[in-house]
């Protein structure tokens, strides 16, 4: 993420359990605790990053983007453009 120049940085979860667990940066002891304290020593060293609250029905295009993901084996990564899988989606989110 620095290394993209991604900073400052906001996260939008559909779950506020997890946006509490990564924020309060506890030992977590849950399934997916492993995982949430992967993300706090992750962005334990870059300031401006923020872990935000969000409805699923807003977060649609994360839902597409993770869809996608489950499909393909190698690491990929969109600087100006997105996959054409959740172009609807982008599209019908964006303002105006």
């Amino acid at each position: 993420m620095a290394d993209c120049g991604l900073a400052p940085c906001v996260f939008e979860i559909d779950d506020a359990l997890a946006v509490k667990w990564i924020t309060d940066g506890q030992l977590n002891l849950s399934e997916n605790g492993v995982l949430l304290d992967d993300i706090n020593s992750l962005v334990s060293n870059l300031s401006n990053v923020v872990f935000t609250h969000t409805t699923k029905k807003a977060n649609s295009v994360a839902w597409g983007l993770a869809k996608h993901a489950l499909k393909i084996a190698e690491d990929a990564y969109w600087m100006e453009e997105f996959p054409t899988c959740i172009g609807d989606i982008v599209l019908a989110d964006k303002p105006g």
